[in-house]
């Protein structure tokens, strides 16, 4: 998957808590997308990151509370535990959500702030 560049805008950020049953407050990126409540979606796992896309034929659905429910089979392959708090990253052109848990953001934070002093 090629993602647009990041300084073109195209890209829309929010962040929640994800709850024990794997629920997200999901309402910013999901207007982001324009996926509704009933909308079918894929769900897999790509280092360590959950990639959501839209899918008419995908197994997985936006419920009504403008939520998302991340299977615990994504949640275990990502490192997702109850009351984590997830990057979410909206890239509507390509019909993706994609979902940061903090092991992916502190590896994000240490490469970015260790270039920042040369190192």
């Amino acid at each position: 998957m090629h993602l647009p560049l990041l300084s073109d805008d195209s890209l829309t950020y929010s962040a929640g808590r994800v709850d024990t049953s794997g629920t997200i407050p999901a309402t910013y990126a999901l207007d982001a997308l324009q996926w509704r409540a009933g909308d079918r979606l894929a769900i897999t796992t790509s280092h360590n990151v959950v990639v959501i896309r839209f899918d008419s034929a995908g197994l997985h659905v936006v419920p009504k509370k403008r939520s998302l429910v991340i299977p615990v089979s994504a949640r275990r392959a990502c490192g997702i535990r109850p009351r984590d708090t997830l990057l979410l990253v909206a890239a509507p052109q390509f019909q993706v959500l994609l979902v940061h848990p903090p092991s992916v953001l502190d590896r994000m934070m240490t490469l970015y702030h260790s270039r920042e002093r040369g190192q």
